[in-house]
């Protein structure tokens, strides 16, 4: 009897070792996912920002940019190796993450153009252009503007095919004059000629103090079971009063506001309710692995009152559709800057390369004749082992 005791206790403390060794190994669970593998310039002028990218049927990466209130394009047709000199393609109106390769290899770029800005944000239009290239982004048209209701039609994120070839594209922005900021989606059956049916996602009407507060910028994922999962950057979400803990209406404090996340089950039809993540960040880009790992990429803000660690971009992974992320690495500016709170990159994102690496492309800072610029570049990230 006392040699079974002594087994089973000696088993039991096996175990127990074992599992402390486990859970007081930070290392082991919470290990970046992902190395900086290699670091490049991609476009250095023009204070150029809000880098998006896609392949394009023949293998080529194209690089969207806005600078100075234009949008460029600019190519690599080694993996991005080394990059082309960047083309104007639309004068006069912006671009963010969104430029998307469909199936068929046309590809589709969503274009804003601000009509009205001050004072901000009450009176504030926006028009919103696809323009669309059907020859590895050669040629470009689309410079008729989409027609939808909505006040403010902001495009940001990655359009979606969805089985069956309906389109999804994400826009936020406020839906009529004065209301807050919300988050949805305009749906196109026609390969994106022409969209409509919006589909609200996420909305809060009492949302801080002032029309620029509630959700914006949004990124949107199809996993590999068609579930979506959207990443919703907010400000003041939920506050509803001048409370001390957000700071001086309508400015942003340390750390920033959370991420928020929603999920449909239905193609896009429906949206959970909006929860809040306990990930603190800004313009959220989503990605997704061959083996359903979703990979998350954005401006990383502190975390926490005193957090002095979290400035520049974070990239991090779910394995739970987005309830929880993990495994977070940083990326790293190509010319040695490192980042602080004065000086903080943004946007980034990302195209699996044919190794199985990710480029990801972002803005980052330099100082050019004493001032603060921006400029397109990138890193690769390779898997961890």
């Amino acid at each position: 009897m006392i040699s079974k005791i002594s087994a089973r206790t000696l088993c039991a403390v096996a175990v127990l070792a074992f599992s402390l060794c486990i859970a007081s190994n930070p290392a082991r669970a919470e290990g970046p996912y992902f190395k900086v593998v290699r670091k490049a310039v991609v476009y250095d002028g023009s204070a150029s920002s809000s880098p998006g990218i896609v392949k394009a049927q023949n293998g080529d990466l194209l690089v969207s940019f806005g600078a100075n209130q234009d949008s460029y394009i600019i190519r690599s047709q080694n993996n991005g190796k080394t990059w082309e000199k960047p083309r104007l393609v639309v004068m006069g109106a912006g671009t963010e993450i969104g430029i998307t390769g469909l199936p068929n290899g046309t590809i589709l770029w969503p274009i804003m153009q601000q009509l009205v800005k001050m004072p901000c944000c009450e009176v504030r239009r926006f028009t919103t252009y696809v323009y669309r290239s059907n020859d590895n982004g050669a040629t470009w048209h689309g410079d008729v503007p989409i027609h939808v209701q909505m006040r403010e039609p902001i495009p940001y994120g990655h359009i979606l095919q969805l089985p069956g070839g309906k389109l999804l594209m994400p826009v936020w922005g406020a839906y009529r004059r004065g209301e807050r900021w919300q988050v949805g989606t305009f749906q196109s059956t026609d390969g994106g000629k022409t969209w409509g049916h919006y589909q609200q996602i996420a909305y809060d009407p009492e949302a801080g103090c002032r029309p620029d507060n509630g959700f914006n910028e949004t990124s949107i994922a199809q996993l590999p079971d068609h579930t979506l999962v959207a990443i919703l950057r907010e400000q003041r979400v939920g506050t509803r009063d001048h409370t001390p803990a957000a700071g001086p209406c309508g400015h942003y404090t340390e750390p920033a506001d959370h991420f928020y996340r929603s999920v449909s089950h239905d193609l896009g039809k429906t949206w959970s309710h909006p929860q809040r993540l306990a990930l603190i960040g800004t313009s959220p880009s989503l990605f997704v692995l061959p083996d359903g790992t979703l990979v998350l990429g954005d401006r990383d803000h502190p975390q926490f009152k005193g957090d002095t660690r979290h400035y520049g971009l974070g990239v991090r992974v779910s394995h739970d559709q987005g309830r929880t992320w993990t495994s977070e690495v940083e990326l790293q500016d190509p010319k040695g800057l490192h980042y602080s709170k004065k000086m903080q990159p943004g946007y980034p994102d990302f195209v699996s390369l044919p190794n199985g690496d990710l480029l990801v492309v972002f803005y980052s800072l330099e100082i050019h004749n004493g001032k603060v610029q921006p400029y397109i570049a990138a890193n690769v990230l390779h898997r961890s082992s």
